[in-house]
């Protein structure tokens, strides 16, 4: 539970939530600003979904509808030349839609095998391109996994992979951050955050706040005290009956955003309070609202979503 100090100003420190020993744990709170408030540029926030990758009547939809954004997703194995680059960038333009990141799952960055980890990282680098050449300003990924080793193992060597990443990037126009879900990636919330944070600066965190609540955390203290740190947020909402995963509830679905669990003026709030300028991405995740459900699922998510953006 956040609490403020007796000597509360407009800059306080969540001191519940702030321990001591890492980049976002600092207690420090808002920094306090060298600006007046009528000189401090607003953060923008806009929505945007994930869509099915290059598919034209997805941007079409959008623009349609009045969502400015789309979000592409490339699992696993995908051509990391990304020959649909000229058509996707065609398509976008003439729409006036804007994709707002896009996604490398599922690599094999710290295999223990040099072929696969070498193969991760080209896919990794085409992704970075691909975003630069559409005009995506967030690329994400995650650090990879295996079994049997120990997490500082593991992040020692997501480090050694990533070097010269961010700065890769950066000369593109992109920058990229780890997702924060277990698809073989080992980093994942305060623990692995603290150790390549500051290990490879220029990289942040994709925050989506279902997984850390799904393990038992709670999601609002991780934003709280590492906002800062997010370039990219997942609305992706979550269902529990008979209590939340704490107390044994059992999840029964991952509904649109406003139909489940979370409290989504709460988490924009802390969002604006991390000074946070990027997308929201409606994330469909459910078998309920799939197929003919998921375009009025989006638009109702967008609803409930847009009450809170300023």
């Amino acid at each position: 539970m956040l609490s403020l100090p007796k000597d509360s100003t407009s800059n306080w420190a969540p001191g519940a939530c702030a321990a001591q020993g890492g980049p976002g744990r600092t207690g420090t709170g808002l920094r306090a600003s060298n600006q007046s408030p009528s000189m401090e540029k607003v953060p923008k926030i806009r929505l945007g979904f994930i869509a099915k990758n290059n598919d034209k009547g997805e941007i079409r939809w959008a623009a349609e509808h009045g969502i400015p954004l789309v979000e592409y997703n490339y699992p696993t194995e995908f051509d990391e030349t990304f020959p649909e680059t000229e058509q996707v960038r065609a398509c976008l333009r003439q729409h006036g839609v804007d994709v707002c990141a896009a996604g490398c799952w599922g690599q094999e960055f710290i295999s223990l095998d040099s072929a696969k980890k070498e193969k991760a990282i080209q896919r990794l680098k085409g992704t970075i391109q691909f975003a630069h050449d559409i005009g995506c300003p967030v690329v994400m990924t995650g650090g990879g996994d295996r079994e049997g080793d120990g997490l500082k193992s593991k992040l020692n060597d997501v480090v050694e992979a990533y070097k010269g990443i961010a700065d890769y990037a950066a000369e593109r126009g992109v920058r990229v951050c780890f997702y924060n879900c277990h698809w073989n990636n080992c980093v994942i919330g305060p623990d692995a955050w603290d150790f390549l944070l500051p290990a490879l600066p220029g990289i942040g965190i994709k925050f989506d706040p279902s997984h850390p609540y799904h393990d038992g955390q709670d999601p609002y203290v991780q934003l709280a005290d590492y906002g800062e740190h997010v370039f990219h947020v997942h609305a992706k909402e979550v269902l529990y009956v008979g209590g939340g995963p704490r107390e044994g509830g059992q999840a029964v679905d991952e509904p649109m955003a406003g139909m489940g669990d979370f409290h989504w003026g709460k988490f924009i709030a802390l969002l604006y309070r991390a000074r946070y300028s990027g997308a929201i991405s409606i994330e469909p995740h459910s078998k309920t609202w799939s197929g003919a459900l998921v375009h009025p699922g989006i638009l109702s998510a967008k609803r409930h979503l847009e009450q809170f953006i300023v």
